[in-house]
């Protein structure tokens, strides 16, 4: 029986970290590399899955010195994709066996580099922060390897979380799955996704009710039925199986500062826009800075009607910023809002029935280029005020309705 050295004789010397393009030549193929003692290799052959090459099945084997299988494992789709970690610093010995499904003459990729380990952590404990808006790449290095990221989450915002893999040329990741987990449970997702993404791809949308942390797993979904397709009527391959496939990915999380009620109407945030609701029961508009507040009003007030961001508020660390100041009325159910400390003061002190909530929002004092004028009127059949920055709606009403009398500009606005 020939030695390991007399069966490998002449076969080519592979230099680690490159990788080689290689043709079947028979039965068995021959490789040598130089390992030294603790450092941990990895080893791919890559072929049809990865596009790198037109070998269906690697049938990859890596051997020490006594003929001794020192590691196994797989790679996207049918590829080989083993690590090995050297005993001692010497020659390693790999074989690529033909499969029965394949041909002398088809063509892979072969490499062996130095790994360093899981790329991302793989629970909640070792997660990777990623922004909102931001993206990342990884890959899922072994088979059962999964990819935990952390997301900080704004109640009301809707959140997009993408991962690519093949379909889109992502990655080899052939079927991305992905888990959403809130900061409260890491075994009950909230929500899971296979292929609502592009092709076999995994898409998440997702509108949390609470603020805080979540948690997101990268994972494979297995072998996908289109992959499998290619091999009908020569093998039957396991298909979608959880953890069961490696590969390369990237992901991206998209904030949407935008809400969709139960009612089919969309709010959208915009930086210090101020949200204005007509109420059909008072008949009297109502405004609010607040993106939660004004997605929790069009969710569970049914009386209150979104018409628009009305304008922009100003920074409070403006030299002419002005405080807006808002109170309830307790009989009527509305709101009253001025910028005049006196008036407000006076409310304060005489008018028991303005529940008093603080400052609303800011205004200047005095118009910038680029502001626009905040118009009060009051309302002498309900005793209500209105606000208005639009200087044809201000002009139509003291045209038409002869009920509101014009109390002129409060301060100054941006537009929205």
């Amino acid at each position: 029986m020939p030695t390991i050295e007399e069966t490998w004789a002449g076969s080519p010397t592979l230099t680690v970290g490159q990788s080689y393009n290689f043709t079947q030549s028979g039965e068995f193929d021959y490789f040598t590399f130089e390992a030294v003692a603790g450092v941990t290799y990895r080893i791919q052959l890559e072929g049809y899955a990865t596009g790198k090459g037109t070998l269906d099945r690697a049938g990859l084997g890596v051997y020490d010195p006594n003929l001794h299988t020192t590691d196994t494992g797989y790679g996207v789709g049918l590829d080989g994709n083993l690590l090995y970690t050297a005993e001692e610093t010497e020659t390693i010995y790999l074989r690529q066996n033909l499969d029965p499904i394949d041909n002398i003459g088809d063509t892979y990729v072969l490499t062996v580099s130095t790994y360093g380990g899981d790329d991302f952590g793989d629970d909640t404990s070792s997660a990777t922060t990623i922004s909102a808006n931001g993206a990342t790449s990884g890959e899922l290095e072994v088979l059962g390897d999964t990819d935990w990221f952390a997301v900080n989450m704004t109640a009301g915002y809707s959140y997009t979380i993408a991962l690519n893999g093949w379909s889109t040329g992502a990655g080899t990741l052939l079927d991305p799955y992905l888990r959403l987990y809130s900061s409260t449970s890491s075994s009950n997702p909230v929500q899971t996704d296979d292929d609502d993404g592009s092709g076999n791809n995994a898409l998440i949308t997702y509108t949390p009710t609470v603020s805080g942390v979540y948690y997101i797993e990268a994972m494979s979904g297995g072998l996908p039925t289109d992959f499998a397709s290619h091999y009908a009527g020569i093998i039957t391959l396991g298909t979608n199986r959880l953890n069961t496939d490696p590969g390369t990915y990237s992901m991206t999380v998209t904030e949407s500062r935008s809400s969709t009620g139960s009612n089919g109407v969309t709010i959208t945030d915009v930086d210090l826009g101020v949200f204005r609701f007509f109420n059909t029961a008072t008949g009297t508009h109502f405004y609010s800075p607040d993106f939660t507040e004004a997605v929790s009003i069009n969710e569970n007030l049914p009386n209150f009607a979104y018409e628009n961001v009305a304008f922009k508020s100003v920074n409070s660390s403006d030299a002419n910023a002005i405080a807006f100041y808002r109170f309830f009325n307790t009989q009527t159910g509305t709101h009253f809002f001025t910028s005049n400390e006196a008036e407000k003061d006076s409310v304060i002190a005489n008018m028991p029935q303005f529940n008093y909530e603080g400052v609303a929002y800011y205004l200047h004092s005095t118009a910038d280029s680029d502001d626009i004028a905040l118009y009060r009127f009051f309302n002498s059949d309900t005793g209500t005020h209105f606000y208005t920055a639009n200087e044809a709606e201000k002009d139509n009403v003291i045209n038409t309705l002869s009920n509101m009398n014009y109390e002129g500009i409060v301060g100054y606005v941006d537009i929205a």
